[in-house]
């Protein structure tokens, strides 16, 4: 049987920039200084697509990255090795 997916208007036309700061802030609670913003892309080596625009799947890493910073001694390197570690554990199932 054929499963349909329903794709958001976000899945379709994509993310800017201002759509991931928001999103981060969301759950930072705070504002996110644009500086910030784009030191956590570079360090998570998250990049526009060829259209300008950033994934959902963009998002959800910001966001992850965002509540890990909470933590007390959180680092954004052993926030990489995890998110890694997972990434290699759903691509071989």
């Amino acid at each position: 049987m054929q499963t349909t997916q329903i794709l958001t208007l976000s899945q379709i036309d994509g993310l800017t920039l201002e759509d991931l700061r928001q999103r981060a802030e969301q759950v930072r609670g705070r504002s996110l200084p644009r500086r910030t913003l784009y030191f956590w892309l570079d360090k998570l080596c998250v990049e526009r697509d060829s259209d300008g625009y950033f994934t959902e799947e963009d998002a959800e890493i910001l966001q992850a990255l965002a509540m890990w910073l909470k933590r007390p001694n959180a680092k954004i390197e052993t926030f990489k090795q995890r998110l890694q570690i997972y990434r290699s554990q759903r691509n071989a199932s």
